[in-house]
């Protein structure tokens, strides 16, 4: 295995879904995907702040995102551990909603910034800007309480290209809720005020640049994953969660020519915590 694809191997998302309502206000995460067939150990660090804004029907996030990725590499054959380079992304995300009427709406967002490992001056492979927009309908005397509907300009299948956006939110009871669509799908039990466990399904990818290789790197993932998440009170919380990779695919360019390619399904853990308004 080449020292390139063990440099990203299990990278994981950082993408933005499409019009989160997200409450937080701080988010600190850390995640892990220990060694697998392939002895390549991965730890993800990010921080996420966000200030909302709203005024009459108009509402407003800035949110500013940066994550750092780091992996090594056991050579069960030699018994050494190699250290491979840290993916940084770096971006700037607004988002604008607009309600038009009480069960129409419509919203844009953006993630403008940097994605690269930061080792040489930047150039323009090392800006990233993902895009989107759609319209929202509730339809709030049902369990099918509101649609949302879109495109958006993104990484979601590693090389940036335009995707459908789709997310129903069904109230199928007082303690269960799911929300149906892409590229992210979650079931929410709510045990109780302050405990919600969920099981979330959710496509991902993200593009780097390398500027030690002169190579983009591509990366797409499917994953399921189960997420505990505890209010310690009327605005901190912590979460839990452990999942699996369907598929983690990884794709090495340079120009247009696909110099490599690897796939690696794997289990992953990640905790963090959250501050809410």
């Amino acid at each position: 295995m080449s020292k390139n694809i063990i440099v990203i191997l299990l990278l994981s998302i950082g993408a933005r879904s499409y019009s989160q309502q997200d409450e937080s206000i701080i988010s600190l995460d850390y995640a892990l995907a220990p060694s697998g067939d392939d002895q390549l150990d991965y730890n993800k660090k990010q921080i996420k702040l966000t200030y909302p804004i709203k005024f009459g029907d108009f509402s407003f996030k800035n949110s500013l995102y940066a994550a750092a990725h780091q992996y090594s590499y056991n050579d069960l054959s030699t018994e050494i551990q190699y250290d491979t380079d840290t993916y940084y992304k770096l971006t700037y995300q607004p988002e604008i909603n607009y309600q038009w009427t009480n069960d129409f709406g419509v919203f844009g967002f953006a993630d403008i910034g940097i994605s690269s490992t930061l080792e040489e001056k930047l150039d323009s492979n090392g800006f990233i800007l993902n895009y989107g927009a759609g319209i929202s309908l509730s339809l709030k005397k049902t369990i099918l309480k509101n649609i949302e509907l879109g495109l958006a300009y993104n990484t979601i299948f590693g090389e940036q290209q335009f995707t459908p956006l789709v997310k129903a939110n069904f109230q199928l009871s007082e303690a269960f809720s799911l929300q149906a669509g892409f590229p992210l799908s979650k079931l929410a039990y709510k045990i109780n005020n302050r405990q919600t466990l969920s099981l979330q399904h959710l496509y991902s990818g993200n593009l780097f640049n390398d500027y030690a290789s002169g190579e983009m790197v591509e990366m797409q993932q499917v994953s399921t994953s189960l997420d505990y998440n505890l209010m310690l009170d009327t605005h901190w919380g912590i979460h839990f969660s452990a999942g699996y990779f369907h598929k983690n695919n990884i794709q090495l360019h340079s120009e247009k020519t696909t110099i490599q390619s690897y796939s690696n399904p794997g289990m992953t853990f990640s905790t963090g915590f959250q501050f809410k308004l």
